[in-house]
C-alpha cells in the first residue's frame, strides 16, 4: 500500500496540508492535530502556584519525537478553558490578570516546546507545526489587551519561549461571545501574519 502514502510523510495521501503565507516559506502541517495536556488533573490550571516538578518533560518530549517519526508532526497546547479528555468546562476566574497567559501554557512553551525544538534535529523540527493559543479577555476586563503593540509583546514573548527563530506556526484565537476585544485582536494577528510573525491564525 505504499502508493496510498502521503509524500510528505508516512501517513495516508491527504494527511498534510500547506499552512502560511507563500511569501514567508509555507510549513506542511498534518490534519491530526496532537494536544499536548500537562494540567489533566490540576483542579484550577490558572493558578500560579501549580506544581511543575512532577511533570517528566523529557519523558513528553520523547513520546512527540516518536510520534514526530510517525507521522503526526502538528501539535497544540490543550487550552484549559476548554474540555480536553475527562476535563470539566473550564470557564476563566475573571479576577486573572488577563495580560498573562496562563501558567500551563508558559510552562509548555518553555519545557515542552522549548526542550523539543533545543533536543530535535532542525531537519526534523522543521517539518513540525507548533501551535499556542491567545484568549480574548471578557467584558468586565480593563486593559490594552486590543492594541496591537500589546499583542506584539506577547507573541514575541512566545516566540522566545518557544525557541522557534522567528515566527510561530500557528496562533489559536480562543473566541468568547461577550468580549469586545475581538476584531481588534484578530486586526492586530492579521497584520503580524502579513509580516511573517504568525504563519497562520485559527480559532
Amino acid at each position: 500500500c505504499e502508493h496510498h502514502l502521503d509524500s510528505e510523510g508516512p501517513l495516508p495521501f491527504g494527511s498534510y496540508r500547506l499552512i502560511g503565507d507563500p511569501d514567508f516559506e509555507p510549513k506542511r502541517s498534518c490534519l491530526t492535530t496532537v494536544a499536548i495536556d500537562v494540567m489533566r488533573n490540576a483542579a484550577n490550571p490558572f493558578s500560579s502556584k501549580i506544581d511543575f516538578s512532577e511533570i517528566d518533560a523529557f519523558k513528553a518530549v520523547t513520546n512527540m519525537q516518536a510520534l514526530i517519526d510517525s507521522g503526526f508532526t502538528s501539535f497544540q497546547i490543550a487550552n484549559p478553558i476548554s474540555p480536553s479528555g475527562t476535563h470539566r468546562l473550564q470557564k476563566r476566574p475573571v479576577d486573572i490578570d488577563w495580560s498573562e497567559p496562563s501558567s500551563q501554557e508558559v510552562w509548555t512553551e518553555s519545557n515542552i516546546y522549548g526542550l523539543l525544538m533545543k533536543n530535535t534535529p532542525s531537519s526534523v523540527t522543521s517539518s513540525c507545526h507548533l501551535t499556542t493559543s491567545i484568549n480574548l479577555p471578557n467584558k468586565d476586563y480593563e486593559g490594552p489587551f486590543g492594541k496591537g503593540d500589546f499583542l506584539r509583546e506577547i507573541v514575541g514573548q512566545k516566540i522566545e519561549r518557544m525557541g522557534v527563530g522567528e515566527s510561530i506556526d500557528t496562533v489559536q484565537l480562543c473566541y468568547h461571545e461577550e468580549s469586545p476585544y475581538s476584531l481588534d485582536v484578530i486586526d492586530a494577528l492579521f497584520e503580524m501574519r502579513r509580516e511573517g510573525l504568525i504563519r497562520s491564525i485559527t480559532g
